[in-house]
């Protein structure tokens, strides 16, 4: 209950851009959650408002809430005290107790100076206006017989109601008052007979916009239905599912909807697993990507051809023309990993005809040999031609030593063909998964280089260990290996931040300042710290036209500093950017809150700044700061401030980028 009536104070904050009502003496309003204000026992109650005078916030003010039977104010069944914050506001929340009896309620608010009254019923017949509904992928109440695939990386549960945030529409037509954290306690996953508690993430929402848009679900007789996003719990998975295996969500009876009114009752959600031919996933996003097809195998879509050591499926036009005009294939997904033996070079060969029907509905081809898979967007294709892709796993002796401060754990061999030429380029990404080698010891260090064969030297790639596999994409094909960096530096032994440092080291982000030290606790400045958002977002390399007078164009960081100006990252004053200043930490959290937009971020639930010093923040920065704070991305110090106008250092640069990087999935 603590997580909801901190969720619903820091949304009710954001009011005050929407009411700019002036009073000539200090005023106090109250509202409450529910559209009909409407409440039985055991329904959730969010009381909230704002204190002002003259218009302007009054903070730190006394507020006293009583609520008692209308017209008999001294025969009070609830009390509170509670203060304003900075911004004016008040909150509280509680169960309406089992003592209320059926009538109508009047709620007071009180301060020194000020009252407001609002009111509530409690009606003999109070409908129940939460139901649960269904699930997708489907789940039943009782033993299941259908399978979902073991890649399954979320599950949503539909309910009657709006289960994800509190709004009043009579009171506050469109304002939603925060989200209803109260549901996130009332869900729970288990694995197994021994009911081995599973990880997940419920993916509250607390949007308008993103409420009324559509889900689909499967009711308790397997029927496809649709409803809003505002009716249904996400959650979102952090361990890979196992195969054929019973997994069990169970739903609390205090599951609570928008109006407070609760499911009355446990219900628990079946689902079963398959096995790892069952599906498969798109790599890449947050959340591991999305549901593909139930991949085909090859003895079902064409004929095996045996050229030398490669072994080719040659898909018959007929057989993937069909699925590919099924409007419930989303992709062609086509299984080799029965053509050959594990590690053996394969391909699949797609006649022109199916390329450009791929093409023209849109859809991707997808390689699955075990657990590689290579997932080809229509993008990527080349039309009216015959295409070939193959993978192979390469033999230690075929390629050479891992590049330094790594270590070599596996080696790819991708190719491509469009008709007789040989491919190496793509219009878009390819994007591959790789299983993971059993001999690694840190995969949040592992990377994907790739063999630059002009002048026999690898290059960095990327790659994100997602759902327990390796996802990386590539505009063209070659060699890649698959490295473990060993890389870290004398003077972060005993450093708070070493395990981040040494992460984004290996994701190449951040260097040492020479062979053996990365001087953790050396200020950075403007220009530096511009360069590693470059380098975190990959910015592309057409720079801004010079747009500060004091950034030479012969400068080291230059183009860093104008492809971050360009992207809106990086600002300046009188037409300086201040390049050799040190950044601050209001700074820094203001250049993270721009990155984080610019690459897609969703907002967070803003929460209230807790610091000690938090009056020191400039106002310019005082939202950035809340945002990066609410998204987890920084933190105060051990004493409780967070020190906006001081100096940060490279180590503090490097966690918050870190930290950027996995919000984002990047």
């Amino acid at each position: 209950m603590k997580k909801a009536i901190c969720a619903i104070l820091a949304a009710i904050i954001l009011l005050a851009a929407h009411a700019q009502v002036v009073f000539a003496d200090q005023s106090i309003t109250v509202v409450t959650n529910g559209g009909r204000k409407t409440y039985s026992p055991g329904y959730i109650m969010a009381v909230a408002g704002r204190v002002t005078n003259d218009g302007e916030a009054t903070r730190n003010a006394d507020v006293f809430l009583e609520i008692y039977p209308a017209g008999s104010p001294n025969s009070i069944k609830y009390y509170a005290g509670t203060k304003s914050n900075e911004s004016g506001y008040y909150m509280t929340v509680f169960t309406v107790p089992s003592d209320f009896s059926d009538g109508d309620y009047t709620i007071a608010a009180h301060t020194a100076e000020a009252s407001a009254e609002s009111d509530f019923s409690m009606p003999s017949d109070a409908p129940k206006e939460v139901a649960f509904l269904g699930s997708d992928p489907e789940g039943v109440t009782e033993t299941p017989t259908e399978v979902i695939p073991v890649s399954t990386n979320a599950l949503a549960l539909a309910f009657q109601g709006n289960v994800n945030y509190f709004i009043n529409n009579k009171d506050m037509p469109g304002v939603v008052i925060g989200a209803n954290e109260n549901n996130e306690d009332c869900i729970s996953l288990y694995k197994g007979e021994d009911n081995t508690p599973v990880s997940f993430d419920v993916e509250l929402i607390d949007d308008l916009a993103a409420g009324s848009a559509t889900i689909s679900y499967y009711d308790l007789s397997e029927t496809q239905l649709q409803t809003q996003r505002q009716c249904c719990l996400v959650l979102s998975l952090n361990e890979q599912l196992e195969e054929n295996t019973l997994y069990a969500v169970k739903i609390d009876g205090d599951l609570c909807a928008n109006n407070g009114s609760k499911l009355g009752e446990d219900i628990t959600v079946y689902f079963k697993t398959g096995d790892s031919t069952t599906s498969t996933s798109t790599p890449g996003g947050t959340s591991g990507g999305s549901l593909l097809p139930a991949a085909i195998p090859a003895s079902d879509l064409g004929k095996t051809v045996q050229n030398g050591n490669i072994t080719t499926l040659q898909v018959d036009t007929e057989k993937a023309s069909a699925i590919l005009k099924k409007a419930d294939m989303s992709a062609l997904v086509v299984d080799i990993s029965e053509i050959a033996a594990a590690g053996a070079q394969k391909a699949g060969r797609f006649p022109a005809a199916v390329v450009d029907l791929a093409i023209a509905e849109h859809k991707p081809i997808v390689l699955q040999d075990s657990e590689i898979i290579m997932y080809i967007p229509p993008e990527a294709l080349t039309k009216g031609k015959e295409m070939t892709f193959s993978v192979m796993l390469a033999s230690d002796e075929t390629v050479q030593n891992a590049p330094g401060d790594t270590e070599r754990k596996a080696v790819y061999i991708f190719s491509a063909s469009s008709g007789v030429t040989e491919l190496h380029n793509f219009q878009q990404a390819v994007m591959m998964t790789l299983p993971i080698p059993e001999d690694v010891s840190a995969p949040d260090k592992l990377g994907v280089y790739c063999l630059n064969e002009e002048n026999n030297q690898w290059e960095y790639m990327g790659g994100r260990v997602r759902d327990g596999k390796l996802v990386f994409s590539a505009r063209h094909f070659s060699t890649f290996m698959v490295a473990e960096s060993r890389k870290t530096f004398a003077d972060i032994a005993s450093h708070w931040a070493k395990r981040d440092i040494e992460i984004m080291a290996a994701r190449q982000i951040v260097s040492g300042v020479g062979s053996d030290e990365f001087a953790p606790d050396t200020k950075i400045s403007r220009a530096q710290f511009a360069a590693l958002i470059c380098r975190t977002l990959n910015l592309a390399d057409n720079a801004a036209a010079d747009l500060f007078n004091d950034v030479p164009a012969t400068a080291w960081y230059a183009d860093d500093v104008l492809k971050a100006a360009k992207a809106g990252l990086v600002v300046g004053a009188d037409g300086k950017f201040r390049p050799d200043d040190m950044i601050t930490r209001q700074e820094m959290a203001a250049m993270i809150q721009r990155a984080y937009n610019y690459a897609g971020g969703q907002a967070p639930e803003l929460k209230e700044i807790t610091f000690s010093d938090k009056r020191s923040i400039d106002a310019w920065a005082y939202e950035a700061v809340r945002t990066v704070y609410s998204l987890g991305i920084i933190n105060g110090r051990t004493d409780g401030s967070f020190g906006a106008a001081d100096n940060a250092t490279r180590a503090e640069g490097a966690v918050m980028l870190k930290n950027m990087m996995d919000k984002l999935g990047l």
